[in-house]
């Protein structure tokens, strides 16, 4: 019983070990690639409208980022479920209604 939960601990800690590495992996590009693009826009257009160029990608990427997380998080209601069928069919309603007004007459008959 034990082994079964320590298998999916290590599973767990392995997934999640490599999730930060690779996490770790694309910061690093990342910055590399915001460096490379700092160059050539500060050398085409000056230092200052690359910054605006460089900030406005990361304000847009971020919006499109929360954006995504916004519409993750709201699950479509689930669709109705089925009504159960009883079996009653329109046969067993009307010898419902028969043995109810028999049921009746036999009262008033009584009294």
């Amino acid at each position: 019983m034990f082994a079964a939960y320590t298998a999916r601990a290590g599973r767990a800690v392995r997934v999640t070990a490599l999730g930060l590495v690779g996490g770790v992996l694309m910061l690093t590009g990342l910055a590399f690639l915001t460096a490379a693009a700092w160059i050539a826009l500060a050398a085409a257009l000056g230092p200052a409208i690359a910054a605006l160029i460089i900030g406005g990608f990361y304000l847009l990427l971020s919006g499109a980022v929360f954006a995504i997380a916004a519409s993750v998080g709201k699950r479509p209601p689930p669709p109705p479920q089925a009504q159960a069928t009883t079996g009653l069919t329109i046969a067993t309603v009307a010898e419902a209604f028969i043995i109810g007004m028999t049921a009746a007459r036999r009262r008033r008959d009584r009294s």
